[in-house]
């Protein structure tokens, strides 16, 4: 998914993952790891992976910084009852479930193209990845998606329409999704709720 860029093809020091958000990789002392900054625009998403990242953005960009958590995991780590337990959280008039693939497009529309964004297309949506929805009265409330996929793993992105928040929803469906993700053999990686945004 996406696109990489690299300063070297066969043994590169530095590179950067463009999809929805920038990941930086590599040896931020490279000399050309200042390169890749080139690359950004006011605004992007960037997702400094170590301290030494996060200091060489913090340092190039001074104060045009909003930071965010971005809460990294390994699937051992996950009590599968509990998972379960969180998933039949929520009250009644709200339906959890998987997106089904005519109802891709209101995910996105009722909860954020985020959702969706790094798939082509809503089709390749369902089947490269996978979306967990909370439904209330007509229309998704709560939702999470495997935003990319790579590598036997998947990156979760979560949102929750503001009115809903607070009431378990957003636990309920990112603990399906990684239900999901372990029952499939795809494990899931990071939440998307951190990163830095460069201006």
């Amino acid at each position: 998914m996406g696109r990489v860029f690299a300063d070297a093809q066969e043994e590169p020091s530095v590179a950067l993952a463009v999809l929805d958000f920038h990941f930086l990789a590599g040896d931020p002392l490279h000399a050309n790891a200042l390169l890749l900054f080139k690359l950004l625009q006011p605004g992007n998403v960037v997702i400094a992976p170590t301290p030494a990242w996060q200091h060489l953005v913090t340092a190039t960009y001074r104060n045009a910084l909003a930071v965010y958590r971005r809460e990294a995991f390994q699937a051992e780590q996950f009590d599968v009852d509990q998972l379960k337990a969180f998933c039949q959280a929520p009250p009644g008039g709200f339906e959890l479930r998987q997106v089904r693939p005519e109802e891709v497009a209101q995910f996105a529309t009722d909860l954020g193209r985020s959702l969706i964004y790094n798939f082509r297309s809503p089709e390749e949506f369902i089947t490269r990845g996978v979306g967990m929805g909370i439904l209330h009265q007509g229309r998704f409330v709560s939702g999470v998606s495997s935003a990319a996929v790579g590598g036997g793993k998947f990156e979760i992105e979560i949102q929750t329409h503001p009115q809903f928040r607070r009431r378990g929803l957003a636990r309920a469906v990112a603990a399906a999704l990684i239900l999901y993700g372990l029952e499939h053999g795809i494990e899931p990686w990071a939440l998307r709720s951190g990163a830095v945004r460069g201006s």
